[in-house]
């Protein structure tokens, strides 16, 4: 019989620490579920503060859970007896920029026989340390509209840089028209002009989904910024694959500076400033 994925089940196998922990001293905690053709792990930090300490469980257990329930739906009707078809395990990254703020980025990364290649997903949290409140864009900047917009603007750009840094010389064509059009410093955000353009030129299909993926992945859309943690520096933006287009992308991230998101207005007190 299928195992029903339950949150109440995930969190029971959650591992306990006292609640003494001084804030600031990070402890290691442990989520599990396992079936007999699946086995799953998420972990998470406990920073001693109880309500976020209480968050962050919740938010591992529900991570966890969500995956579960994913992968119920694609290997729930493989007969049984085959042993373990799926695995995943899930890490984070702990952020401090402040005495005032923390966020975590969970990376949670499944294999299986069946896929040809992992498959990677995130997750993403921040926390005031005073009120123990989750802090969402609207908290950290004055205007998220306008904050969308300058994190647009300046992604779009270093995210095809990085991901032209894995291309090789079979497309020259596509770093040409990246290089001399986008890459630039203050350059606007490609658009369907330029795409056009970039066609006219000989772009093949491969680099023109490439960049059609990273101008729709990169939109000033909440949706599209949904993995965002604050850094010591600035902010990190993480974006997902199939975000970007395609698993042959990777997983890339975008760190931005405080400097370069002074247009966004963001609140400078959960950097300590």
């Amino acid at each position: 019989m299928r195992a029903r994925v339950c949150f109440a089940f995930v969190c029971a196998a959650c591992v306990a620490f006292l609640a003494g922990t001084p804030v600031g001293a990070e402890e290691h905690a442990l989520v599990r579920y396992n079936t007999e053709w699946m086995a799953l792990s998420l972990s998470y930090p406990q920073l001693g503060h109880a309500r976020v300490d209480a968050a962050l469980a919740r938010v591992a257990g529900q991570e966890l859970a969500r995956q579960a329930q994913n992968l119920e739906r694609e290997f729930g009707q493989v007969a049984p007896g085959q042993g373990k078809l799926v695995s995943l395990e899930g890490r984070y990254t702990l952020f401090r920029p402040s005495s005032q703020a923390v966020s975590v980025l969970f990376e949670l990364r499944a294999t299986s026989p069946h896929w040809f290649a992992p498959r990677y997903s995130f997750a993403a949290c921040s926390y005031c340390l005073s009120s123990g409140e989750e802090l969402t864009l609207a908290d950290v900047f004055e205007s998220v509209p306008e904050a969308l917009e300058v994190l647009a603007r300046r992604c779009s750009p270093k995210l095809l840089a990085e991901i032209l840094a894995r291309q090789n010389q079979e497309r020259m064509e596509m770093v040409w028209f990246l290089r001399t059009r986008l890459i630039i410093p203050g350059y606007p955000m490609p658009d369907g002009a330029n795409i056009a353009e970039f066609s006219e030129r000989g772009g093949d299909a491969p680099a023109m989904r490439l960049l059609e993926g990273v101008v729709r992945g990169t939109r000033p859309e909440a949706e599209n910024y949904k993995h965002v943690v604050l850094t010591p520096e600035g902010l990190r933006i993480q974006f997902e694959p199939l975000q970007l287009g395609g698993p042959e992308v990777g997983a890339p991230y975008v760190d931005l500076s405080l400097r370069e998101l002074q247009n966004a207005r963001p609140h400078l007190k959960f950097w300590g400033k």
